[in-house]
């Protein structure tokens, strides 16, 4: 990460010590709690377990290192749009080896559901229409579905050497 100091501290590690490295000079090892000091404009950060790592950065040469964190108990509310329509639509076949539109794009949906029945032989993907094809787009197994928070067009690839149907239902905020 890019950030000019001359200060470090590692204030919390809790998987292990981590590597740091400054404006590309060698790797140096520092456990929570521990620091160090020197003009740098670039800090690289590796650990050899999936960690979050907290590190204070001193910006000015005189400064003091101080871990500032504070806890706060706080409710977040934000307003969430629900759906107030259900809306089944027709099946639609998707032929082997081929693509489907399964729904255009339209800004009154919140969700596109997609059901492949367990009696289809093979999978089908989903994607964008420019964007399906063997091998590509998400791949719903038979007796999956997915619920696809979408406005976007959505479109099919049937994998197998039969056509198969997919079952559709959106939700909507009408």
């Amino acid at each position: 990460m890019r950030v000019a100091g001359y200060y470090f501290g590692v204030i919390s590690a809790p998987a292990g010590p981590v590597q740091l490295a400054f404006d590309g000079g060698p790797f140096i090892e520092r456990s929570a709690g521990m620091g160090g000091g020197g003009r740098f404009s670039e800090i690289i950060i590796k650990s050899v377990l999936a960690q979050t790592v907290v590190l204070a950065v001193v910006m000015d040469e005189g400064g003091t290192l101080y871990d500032s964190r504070a806890t706060v108990n706080a409710a977040i509310t934000a307003p969430i749009e629900v759906s107030n329509t259900i809306l089944a639509l027709a099946d639609v076949t998707v032929p082997a080896g081929a693509t489907a539109a399964l729904v255009a794009a339209d800004t009154a949906r919140k969700e596109l559901i997609v059901k492949l029945p367990s009696t289809a032989a093979a999978a089908v993907r989903l994607g964008a229409p420019a964007n399906v094809a063997a091998g590509v787009g998400f791949r719903l197994e038979p007796g999956e579905s997915i619920v696809l928070p979408t406005t976007a067009a959505v479109t099919a690839y049937c994998e197998g050497v039969a056509d198969e149907t997919v079952s559709l239902t959106e939700t909507r905020f009408v």
